[in-house]
């Protein structure tokens, strides 16, 4: 009878502490809070974005967090403790109209976010099941209504109306093709529309998705933005006429570079499990350039080899090209990664260690400032746009496939003086480098930053 009684008192314990969860259409998202603000349930904000299929943003300067999907665009204040959030009663805006609602929390350095007004801001429904403590998120499915083609000033506008809020992604599978994936959609059967602007245009079901086809005349340039349509939203596509050094431009085929780090008697670290630096990748530049290439573009690698490049080569092999991207590995959590332009900054004035071995790799006992002469006067492409290209693929690479940039960092570095403001350079988690699906994500973003379509 002792034994069955500390079973049943065991049992009733284990319910009363039962882990509550959060089920956004059937998907597990982990650290859901209950007990933050009564009634309230708080679920951290990126984790909630991320099965969503919104956008996030966080800037801790304005003191805001952006979610952002279908041309709704969700703005949360940020507060530090639980007792402002009890007092503040306006702590969103949709669209730039107050809601009414609680504030996000920082919990332990973790922003968590108020999960019914989020949800419901985009056309969701949450439910609690009190027996199983599991806050339920059902986000409605979608249907394709209607495309209609245009004549627009200058060109044509191709309009896609969804009847609802869902993620979209989109893709540049060559240099005159365009694709979005529109996730959790229906449409009535495979259709085709006509232009004078495009070749062909086919709207296609699929699996739980529909796909948006588009294959654009030469000559052809695009816009797309979304905007929000009663309970739904609408993409809009403006094709416009390229201007004569334009169409000059897009005559000449789409040149990417792709440089694996190190090489050689340079191995670069060494990680348990996956080996050296230098080795890893190598092998994913490969697997990068196959994957640009099969997307019709012209991809080459600075080294195909166990080879030890010095920077200056390295460097030269991005002048002239649409992109030059140097690859590398880093000891940072998975599915995140770092990103870093040429630009000059602070630490040009002062030799510390980082830059000055950098520049003793090419010319020992040069001087940084005499380093920042040389990049600066030989750029052969526009150094501002080194900070618009880092946070376009940082934009684009999260939206296509959920891998989180770092704040993209400017830094002298000579591998990218040659290509200038078109130069990144990426540092990946070792075991992200071996995933089947970061060369295919990472092939479209680079080929949307190269075709200059963001």
């Amino acid at each position: 009878m002792i034994h069955t009684a500390l079973v049943v008192l065991v049992s009733l314990l284990a319910v009363g502490f039962v882990q509550p969860q959060l089920r956004v259409n059937g998907v597990s998202v982990s650290g859901l809070m209950l007990d933050l603000i009564p009634s309230v349930s708080y679920a951290p904000a990126e984790g909630l974005a991320g099965a969503l299929g919104s956008s996030y943003l966080l800037d801790r300067q304005s003191g805001l967090a952006t979610f952002q999907l279908a041309g709704r665009i969700l703005q949360l204040r940020t507060l530090n403790t639980v007792e402002e959030a009890l007092v503040s009663g306006d702590g969103l805006r949709l669209n730039g109209q107050v809601l009414r609602g609680p504030a996000g929390i920082f919990v332990g350095g973790v922003l968590f976010v108020p999960v019914r007004p989020v949800v419901e801001a985009f056309g969701g429904q949450v439910s609690f099941v009190s027996a199983e403590s599991t806050v339920v998120v059902v986000l409605p499915r979608a249907s394709v209504d209607l495309v209609t083609v245009q004549a627009s000033a200058g060109g044509e506008r191709i309009i896609l109306r969804l009847s609802g809020p869902v993620p979209y992604r989109v893709f540049n599978r060559s240099p005159n093709t365009l694709q979005l994936r529109l996730d959790r959609t229906d449409t009535t059967g495979p259709q085709s529309y006509s232009g004078d602007s495009f070749r062909r245009a086919d709207l296609l079901p699929g699996g739980g998705f529909s796909d948006f086809r588009l294959t654009l005349e030469a000559g052809t340039n695009y816009r797309l933005f979304e905007t929000v349509a009663g309970a739904g939203f609408e993409i809009i596509i403006d094709l416009l006429p390229t201007s004569g050094e334009e169409a000059l431009v897009a005559a000449v085929p789409v040149h990417l570079v792709i440089d694996a780090g190190h090489g050689g008697a340079d191995t670069g670290q060494i990680f348990a499990g996956f080996g050296s630096e230098s080795s890893l990748v190598l092998a994913f530049a490969k697997q990068l350039r196959t994957e640009l290439v099969g997307l019709g573009y012209l991809a080459e690698l600075t080294r195909t080899g166990d080879t030890d490049l010095d920077l200056t080569t390295r460097s030269s092999r991005g002048i002239g090209a649409d992109l030059f991207v140097s690859i590398h590995a880093a000891e940072i959590p998975r599915g995140q990664y770092n990103i870093y332009f040429l630009e000059e900054t602070d630490a040009f004035k002062r030799p510390i260690p980082a830059i000055q071995e950098n520049v003793d790799r090419v010319t020992p006992g040069l001087d940084p400032g005499s380093v920042r002469h040389r990049i600066l006067l030989g750029l052969t492409s526009n150094l501002e746009l080194g900070r618009r290209y880092a946070q376009a693929l940082a934009d684009t690479l999260f939206q296509s496939s959920g891998y989180r940039a770092s704040p993209p960092r400017a830094a002298p570095l000579i591998i990218l003086a040659g290509a200038g403001g078109k130069g990144l350079l990426l540092e990946f988690n070792p075991e992200d480098l071996f995933s089947e699906h970061l060369p295919g994500a990472l092939a479209a973003a680079l080929a949307t930053l190269a075709s200059g379509a963001f």
